[in-house]
């Protein structure tokens, strides 16, 4: 249906196929797009003739599309199901009002093709100009799940793909552009805000609530005030530093490489206010002058890091054997455990915390996320089948004390631990899945949430 008087008065079309789409380029050129086909009408609504074909037929049902238009171009995107931790997808595009029509971007499932990707899923996505086209993509598979982006400036002859660094897994909705410079992505991350770009996507940003700078990766503190957060929103390389506690945040430097992606493993660790290491998926690196420069570990597996003092500490991953050090990464040798970062963390200060007295499953149920002193450790996760929390010991891992995690203000919220740091039994910092930020003063017994400055 359309409306000329500001949706007073509504009137049918004479376009009756099933549709999921529709998209004004002006007020008489629009698109309409379903699985099976594209129409266009050139005077407002009251006439539309098809101008191309969908994957959707007797053969390939189910396919669903979405049309968005700048210009004299539209852009659809189909979608026909998924399977093995990716969906089929394919891009169409007109330059012209529809005269001719292009295939640009695809991954079948069943079959191999020559055109770019976007990533494992297709997201949002949204035109720039007549020219220009930007799209999401989603890695559920990567991590905790990981977001990219696809760009084209010249209609889809090429294109650039990159990461958005910050986002692991967050959940991000509609695209849209205002001009050719200038555009939006609403996201869940660190409790919802928008992502910003001025340059017309290449680099993104946090735009709303504030752009106050706040960890979107890891954190690790050394005193009661004193911290680092790695990652920002579009920027998963800018190290940050907070003298208040994690109230206000400050970025002092880039760190040379992507942060490592983890699973459960840390990837910043600093044993006091000058030396600090962050895992990073081109290795291991270090910092002397409290992050400002950083330098190669050689000799570090690839993966997570932990380090109890400037002199012992472990890197690598569930994945990867994890090896130890304790010259301070000047030479590395293999664990004498199997159970990878957590087992290896754990035993730095004490062997016997690889075989507790308690159940205990670093694997897939507990992670060890700060060694407070020779027999004080945090670990966090699942507590058992119901619970999730922190446990707490004092005697080297022999018994532990466990406090159940005070649940979310929202109980639908999917956000999850990924991070903790403690300086001392009574001070610690809980990092979450969308990057909100709590801190205890009391020992884990009751938790705050920061808010950014």
């Amino acid at each position: 249906e359309e409306t000329v008087d500001g949706g007073a008065h509504w009137r049918a079309s004479d376009l009756t196929a099933g549709l999921e789409s529709v998209c004004f380029a002006s007020p008489s050129l629009g698109w309409a797009a379903s699985g099976a086909a594209v129409y266009r009408t050139t005077d407002g609504g009251r006439r539309w003739t098809q101008v191309e074909r969908e994957p959707n037929d007797a053969t390939n049902a189910g396919w669903l599309a979405t049309v968005t238009c700048q210009g004299e171009s539209a852009w659809v995107l189909s979608t026909g199901g998924g399977g093995g931790g990716s969906e089929a997808y394919l891009v169409t595009r007109t330059l012209d009002r529809g005269v001719h029509w292009g295939t640009v971007l695809a991954q079948p499932l069943s079959s191999s093709s020559t055109l770019p990707a976007i990533d494992s899923y297709a997201g949002s996505f949204a035109p720039i100009s007549g020219t220009a086209a930007e799209f999401l993509g989603w890695c559920p598979g990567c991590g905790y799940g990981e977001w990219s982006f696809v760009r084209t400036a010249d209609g889809g002859r090429t294109f650039i793909h990159a990461a958005i660094e910050g986002l692991t897994g967050a959940s991000l909705g509609q695209i849209t552009f205002a001009d050719a410079t200038h555009g939006w992505i609403a996201t869940n991350a660190a409790g919802g805000s928008l992502l910003a770009t001025s340059d017309g996507g290449r680099t993104w940003h946090r735009g709303y609530p504030s752009s106050a700078r706040w960890p979107a990766t890891d954190v690790a503190f050394v005193t009661a005030s004193l911290g680092f957060g790695l990652g920002v929103v579009g920027d998963g390389r800018t190290l940050l530093r907070t003298t208040a506690g994690g109230l206000a945040w400050q970025a002092i430097a880039q760190v040379p490489a992507d942060p490592f992606s983890f699973d459960r493993d840390p990837v910043i660790a600093f044993s006091d206010p000058v030396h600090g290491w962050v895992a990073t998926t081109q290795g291991l690196y270090a910092s002397v002058d409290g992050g400002l420069t950083w330098r190669r570990v050689p000799g570090a597996p690839l993966g997570g890091v932990a380090f109890s003092d400037n002199l012992h500490g472990c890197a690598g991953s569930f994945d990867t054997p994890a090896a130890m050090t304790t010259d301070g990464g000047r030479s590395w040798a293999p664990a004498n455990a199997t159970r990878g970062l957590v087992a290896c963390a754990a035993s730095l200060l004490d062997p016997s915390w690889t075989a507790p007295v308690q159940s205990f499953d670093p694997g897939n149920l507990l992670t060890i996320g700060a060694i407070v002193g020779p027999a004080h450790a945090w670990a966090y996760g699942l507590l058992d089948a119901n619970r999730v929390g922190l446990e707490t010991t004092t005697d080297g891992g022999s018994s532990w004390t466990a406090f159940r995690w005070p649940g979310w203000p929202d109980p639908s919220s999917s956000d999850a631990l990924r991070a903790i740091s403690f300086v001392s039994p009574t001070d610690g910092w809980a990092f979450t899945l969308f990057g909100r930020i709590f801190a205890t003063h009391d020992g884990g017994t009751t938790w705050l949430e920061l808010r950014p400055h």
